[in-house]
């Protein structure tokens, strides 16, 4: 029998997910059972085998794929979201890699489109118990700030989706808390990359070279204006 997992979100709705081996690789298959059932989608496909893995919904209409992946004679632990729009990340985030040693039983925990937990366990120099978490405001930025700060925090970034080796650019208006940095973080919490502001005539900008970005996993990122209220998705797509 393929592995199989499942999970009902705040709607009754059943989210399934098994697991299909073949001659190109193993695949993980999602289907969403409610008063209709949708049709079958390969959600990750792997040439080297998907050992276990786990679903959860979230009380915003979220699902949420953490997996145990073999890596090169070990394994690693991968994370996907399904967003209430009903569409999956088009990557899968690493929540650890070949020097975190080996990761086994992944188990995740979701309070909210934005707050993940990560259960699973390591063994590197000893046997270790990991709890990661994340927690995010995703959403529109506004000004939020009151008197007598009178900023507007509105920027953009590109481009998003980014490819690794391409300059990340964060352009924003209005007058940022002297000092600040911008940040990107991936879904588990690692900060992967930060850049220094510089004022420009209509406000402000920021850039990470491709020289860093060429390191990161295709996923979902975040970036993050210090003094700015929530963050700001980013998208990597190899």
């Amino acid at each position: 029998m393929p592995l199989l997992a499942a999970t009902v979100d705040g709607s009754g709705a059943l989210h399934v997910g098994w697991l299909e081996s073949g001659v190109g690789g193993t695949y993980l298959h999602y289907q969403r059972r409610a008063t209709s059932t949708s049709s079958d989608t390969i959600i990750v496909a792997r040439g080297e085998p998907i050992q276990d893995f786990a679903l959860t919904a979230d009380p915003d209409g979220g699902i949420h794929l953490i997996m145990e992946a073999a890596d090169g004679g070990g394994s690693r632990i991968l994370y996907k979201r399904r967003g209430p729009d009903a569409r999956w990340d088009i990557g899968s985030t690493e929540v650890t890699t070949s020097d975190d040693g080996v990761a086994v039983r992944p188990s995740i925990l979701a309070r909210s489109a934005g707050s993940v937990t990560t259960l699973y366990t390591t063994y590197a120099a000893v046997a270790a118990f990991v709890e990661r978490s994340r927690n995010l405001a995703i959403g529109p930025l506004t000004a939020v700030s009151s008197a007598p700060i009178e900023a507007v925090f509105a920027w953009r970034i590109g481009p998003n989706p980014l490819r690794p080796g391409t300059s990340l650019r964060l352009v924003g208006q209005g007058a940022p808390p002297p000092g600040a940095r911008v940040e990107v973080f991936d879904l588990s919490g690692r900060r992967v990359a930060e850049a220094a502001l510089r004022v420009t005539h209509d406000g402000w900008a920021a850039e990470v070279p491709g020289s860093r970005t060429r390191e990161w996993s295709s996923g979902v990122y975040f970036a993050h204006l210090g003094g700015s209220p929530g963050s700001v998705r980013l998208v990597v797509l190899h």
